[in-house]
């Protein structure tokens, strides 16, 4: 299988990051147990063989930021951490990298071609006794998991997975991790993970295991409650961001965040971060976090300090408060939850200009009351549109919820297409924040791009 063949070949199986509705049929942990140990990829204990440490992180809002903050730091002790993220901005193997850098093409050729064999070789009758068994064929996402793990297996020296949704019954939930990190809850998915923090906090703390230490960041009370039993029942420490940090200061910069953070047991940490945020400072926080309760207990011998402050200031967060273009200002952020418009607003306000255009596009299930309030009064002009053809969006549910935000009809345009709405922002000029889906956020990236090399 070659490299242009893979993305198809995966998108043949159920996508149910373009499907959800069918997540209730086919959303089950077991399946993916079972493909593991058939592949080979199993150790004595049935988990993965993945090479350790192992990091497990799940939450609504930050971890994707925290799981690449993680691998930096990781890659600066140089212990090549394979990282696996979901979605992509671009391309898929944003998913499967080397501490944010891809792997050759050969490598992931190799991994799906012995994922493509796999399936080959099951002849019609197997797949059809393997699905009866099992409630399904692979999903799209089970066999990225899989790929990742076939690639870290040869390629790396310790492995950080973010898991895609939820976390009990999420394809990487196969793993034995040394350190898990929860980070912030939010209302998410609620057809799936349940209509309250307390559900939602129960399936995302189903990554904990027994004895394995957990990292959690500052939490809802609910959330944080679900959270402190279940790692009262596991037997486990858990290191809490807001009992353990006794001082954090951020200062907003045009490269990005100074921070400075001291535990209150005395260590401190600072650096300058390539990101916008206070809340890229806590998921950054929690990284540090997470290296560092594990160098304590496996590689006490490390510089522990200065891996961390230089893994901050080597990270990556592509579609995270991503300056795109300086002139004009294009900033490009795949906030999709009410906290994460939030922050994506308080930091526009204060590196951004108000006479700016807002183009905004959430799919179908989003919070868009909660979004839309949020960002409202941030640009001076917005414009909605569809991120995409991958879910269901109605441009008319989300012009609706920005009226009822207090933008006036006058300062609001609806397009039908979002590649149309970027044509004529780009004809216009002028400074633009584009938030609302990662699907979004990848699209204009790719344009801008595109208009650069043409």
């Amino acid at each position: 299988m070659t490299l242009p063949e893979i993305w198809p070949w995966l998108e043949s199986f159920t996508n149910l990051e373009k499907v959800p509705a069918q997540m209730p049929r086919v959303w089950r942990l077991d399946r993916m147990t079972a493909l593991t140990k058939a592949l080979g990829l199993a150790d004595d204990t049935g988990a993965p063989a993945l090479p350790k440490p192992v990091f497990h992180l799940a939450g609504s809002k930050g971890k994707g930021s925290t799981a690449a903050f993680l691998a930096s730091i990781l890659h600066q002790a140089g212990l090549k951490p394979g990282l696996f993220t979901s979605p992509h901005l671009s391309d898929w193997r944003e998913r499967i990298t080397l501490a944010g850098e891809f792997f050759a093409s050969e490598s992931y050729e190799s991994a799906f071609s012995r994922l493509q064999a796999f399936d080959t070789d099951l002849g019609d009758s197997g797949k059809k006794d393997f699905a009866q068994h099992w409630g399904g064929p692979p999903t799209t996402f089970e066999l990225l998991t899989l790929g990742a793990f076939l690639i870290f297996q040869k390629h790396c020296g310790s492995t950080v997975l973010e898991t895609g949704l939820g976390g009990r019954l999420d394809a990487t939930n196969v793993c034995r991790p040394q350190v898990c990190v929860l980070t912030l809850i939010e209302y998410e998915h609620t057809e799936i993970l349940g209509s309250t923090l307390t559900q939602i906090a129960g399936e995302k703390a189903g990554i904990l295991k027994p004895g394995v230490p957990v990292i959690v960041t500052p939490q809802n009370p609910e959330a944080q409650a679900v959270f402190q039993a279940r790692a009262h029942e596991l037997g486990l420490r858990l290191w809490n961001f807001s009992t353990e940090v006794s001082s954090l200061e951020t200062e907003l910069f045009p490269g990005g965040t100074r921070l400075a953070v001291r535990l209150k047991q005395g260590t401190e940490w600072s650096a300058c971060l390539p990101v916008w945020g206070q809340h890229q400072a806590q998921n950054a926080v929690a990284a540090a976090l997470a290296f560092w309760v594990w160098a304590q207990e496996y590689a006490p011998e490390l510089p522990v300090s200065s891996l961390i402050e230089a893994g901050w200031a080597n990270t990556s967060l592509p579609g995270r408060m991503e300056i795109v273009s300086q002139d004009p200002l294009i900033v490009i952020d795949g906030a999709h939850t009410e906290q994460s418009a939030l922050a994506a607003a308080q930091t526009w306000q204060q590196v951004g200009t108000r006479d700016a255009t807002l183009l905004f596009g959430a799919f179908d299930g989003k919070n868009l009351e909660g979004m839309t309030k949020a960002l409202a009064g941030v640009c001076s002009r917005v414009i909605v549109c569809p991120p995409g053809p991958e879910r269901p969006s109605s441009i008319d549910a989300m012009a609706e919820a920005f009226r009822r935000a207090g933008v006036s009809s006058s300062h609001l345009e609806k397009f039908a297409d979002a590649e149309q709405a970027w044509q004529t922002l780009s004809a216009r000029g002028g400074p633009v924040l584009v938030t609302g889906s990662f699907y979004l956020a990848g699209k204009v990236r790719r344009w801008i791009k595109n208009q650069a090399s043409t």
